[in-house]
């Protein structure tokens, strides 16, 4: 499989030069993984999350994550900073209790971020994401360099941010569909992600990718909201 198993070893995740450091790593052999599908799989390689999960969440605020994704414009990796539900099953199986992904880099479209919102009725709304155009301020690229990705969540928008110009501002309670009813999802507390990934379609991950691939995380900011 093509999908990375996730563990913590000091190949994918670790602290050094002033960052933390989250890795997708190819392995020298295919490799059994348990976790990868209910009856385990194999795959050639491993990456790293960290994650808030029982430690940080908040309903609303400002979160700003200061980060390098990796410098490359070869298909195959996905990295992502997001935020996901305490209670994942509140209103339902993903999407229903909701997701946002206040920053996705993508390695080949390398020039720009996709921030995208998922919740029941989002492949309707039209301001959930920036697909196909993205985002990006004046010259700056994600790929290899630090960049400030933000989202400003309040009881009616999600506003997303690349360093510090508005990406999409998304009033999605028009889109909210069954088994929902706005401001469902979003009214619950979420915690925050990084995620080292693997691309799919047409960013898949072959042999040609360039590996470790690390996003390096320089600080994380939040703010309550009033």
């Amino acid at each position: 499989t093509t999908k990375p198993c996730y563990v913590d070893t000091p190949q994918t995740v670790s602290e050094g030069g002033g960052t933390l450091n989250v890795s997708v790593v190819r392995l020298p052999k295919v490799t059994y993984c348990k976790g990868l599908n209910y009856f385990g799989s194999t795959t050639r390689y491993e990456a790293g999350m960290v994650t808030s999960y029982k430690l940080f969440s908040q309903r609303y605020g400002y979160f700003e994550v200061r980060a390098q994704v990796p410098s490359t414009s070869l298909s195959g990796i996905q990295e992502t900073l997001w935020l996901y539900p305490s209670d994942e099953t509140l209103y339902g199986k993903w999407p229903d209790s909701g997701e946002i992904d206040f920053a996705e880099f993508y390695s080949d479209l390398a020039t720009k971020d996709y921030p995208i919102v998922h919740f029941p009725g989002a492949p309707h709304d039209p301001n959930s994401n920036v697909v196909p155009n993205g985002c990006a301020a004046g010259s700056a690229t994600p790929g290899g360099g630090f960049n400030d990705y933000a989202v400003l969540w309040t009881p009616t928008t999600i506003t997303t941010y690349f360093n510090g110009k508005p990406c999409f501002t998304d009033a999605y309670g028009s889109y909210v569909k069954q088994p929902d009813t706005a401001p469902e999802p979003f009214n619950q507390p979420f915690f925050l992600n990084f995620t080292a990934a693997l691309g799919m379609g047409l960013n898949a991950v072959n042999m040609h990718t360039p590996m470790p691939a690390t996003t390096k995380v320089d600080r994380k900011s939040v703010w309550q909201y009033h």
